[in-house]
């Protein structure tokens, strides 16, 4: 993925937009930590589930493994929450300096107002609000893949006591679904289950839990910025409406190039997402003389 910070500032794009993609880096390294974190709780966990002979207890681990997806679950759900509660104060700081040409307290003291009541509802919205096309929640979404991964791992002990695997292994083929390394080769546990069980399982690919984290992650964090972009300013005399930019990182043409320069006047308007799509909202501010 292109340098995305640096492509902003050779395009001369706003130090908030720069902020907010260092953002979206201390975002992916939080969920790198984790990702690491929840490893080395499967490496633990496998060692605490030993019998006397050294092959693996599974129903002593599978109630581990209840454990540690809640503990990716709980975690993740903190860093999304933590990491909006940031974008939404960038947005507030962007909102002020973009109206400073107006000189108005009024105007000053709405968008303070605004945003600070943005801020308090941003974790109740985040994991409660339907805005892709699947009308699926942020917080179901989570839990779904907890539950998924749960089982994904319960067919991995099974299939590995079956294989004879020794707990190390069967440690090691847990740990690609959840983080893959640049040897390892499960990278989806729909690789795994097609190798397993020669190819008889058909569907796209589900993706690591890495994977899946930071896909999700950058999503909802590029869609907060962007609707609550919308939502400090929409409906204010001083707004014509919100442009629709084209983020620089774009490597391929996609839906969003039928977008770009386009004016929107309410968030209800607003193109849905990609995943893993950067491009922002701009307001499109009323002259100072024609407010």
């Amino acid at each position: 993925m292109p340098d995305l910070y640096e492509l902003l500032k050779e395009k001369g794009i706003s130090e908030h937009r720069r902020e907010f993609i260092r953002l979206i880096r201390e975002q992916d390294r939080e969920i790198d930590d984790l990702m690491d974190k929840t490893s080395n709780q499967v490496v633990k966990l496998v060692n605490q589930s030993k019998n006397s002979d050294g092959s693996l207890n599974e129903r002593k681990f599978d109630n581990y493994i209840k454990y540690i997806f809640a503990f990716w679950a709980l975690n993740f759900t903190n860093i999304l929450i933590n990491a909006n509660q940031k974008a939404t104060e960038i947005v507030t700081s962007e909102g002020l300096t973009l109206t400073e040409r107006y000189e108005s307290g009024e105007i000053e003291s709405y968008i303070l107002k605004r945003g600070e009541k943005l801020l308090d509802g941003i974790e109740k919205w985040l994991l409660t609000r339907k805005i892709y096309s699947d009308d699926v929640t942020l917080q179901w979404r989570i839990k779904t893949i907890e539950k998924s991964y749960i089982k994904t791992v319960q067919d991995i002990v099974k299939a590995g006591a079956k294989q004879g695997l020794s707990t190390f292994q069967v440690a090691k083929e847990i740990d690609n679904i959840i983080k893959p390394k640049g040897y390892k080769k499960w990278i989806s546990p729909f690789d795994w289950f097609r190798a397993v069980r020669g190819g008889d399982v058909t569907g796209r690919r589900g993706g690591s839990v890495s994977y899946n984290s930071y896909r999700i992650a950058r999503t909802e964090l590029n869609e907060t910025y962007r609707r609550q972009t919308f939502r400090l300013h929409e409906g204010q005399p001083y707004i014509e409406g919100f442009m629709f930019n084209l983020s620089p990182a774009h490597p391929e043409r996609d839906i969003c190039d039928d977008y770009d320069g386009q004016i929107f006047q309410r968030e209800i308007d607003m193109p849905e997402t990609h995943p893993n799509c950067y491009c922002y909202m701009t307001p499109v501010l009323v002259k100072p003389d024609e407010l």
